[in-house]
């Protein structure tokens, strides 16, 4: 697994490869993340939150992910996945919103709300949780752009979104 553009850039030649951010998820608040995904190995590559012990995005408990399939896979002491979904494929942008005070989790394709997972708002609590991709199946040749705000244009893989907080940052 390789990290570049200051742990923005993801990519692993393995299949099954958990790579977690180096942002933690406070368990207050609302907090968001987006990724595009630039090099599929195969499988079902997966975008989401996890435990920093975990190494099964979606499958570890704590943890929730968005496959590329559709899949919506989370783990909250007891496994389950919600399948027929919007799937998504490489140079789509995905992204996940959380407020952790109302325990909602959701899930974008392109800017367009897929799924929102409710009554979450204590699956990570005593955890540290991370945003999170996962090369999955396949020859793993996988690779992620990850922005949390830091820039809109995915280190120039994409034109910048042009998107500002309430402070025109």
């Amino acid at each position: 697994t390789t990290l570049f553009e200051g742990n923005a850039k993801w990519r692993t030649d393995t299949a099954n490869r958990l790579g977690k951010t180096s942002i933690k998820i406070p368990i207050t608040g609302k907090w968001y993340a987006e990724m595009v995904m630039t090099e599929t190995g195969g499988g079902s590559p997966i975008f989401g939150v996890s435990d920093i012990y975990n190494s099964d995005l979606g499958g570890g408990d704590p943890s929730i992910g968005y496959r590329t399939n559709g899949d919506v896979d989370h783990n909250d002491g007891s496994y389950s996945t919600d399948t027929g979904n919007t799937t998504w494929a490489a140079d789509d942008i995905v992204a996940i919103a959380i407020d952790a005070d109302a325990g909602t989790f959701k899930f974008y394709k392109n800017n367009v709300l897929t799924k929102t997972l409710t009554n979450y708002n204590t699956v990570f609590s005593g955890h540290d949780a991370f945003f999170a991709v996962q090369s999955n199946g396949g020859d793993g040749n996988t690779s992620f752009i990850i922005n949390h705000g830091q820039d809109s244009s995915f280190a120039g893989a994409k034109t910048a979104q042009g998107n500002q907080d309430s402070n025109d940052i």
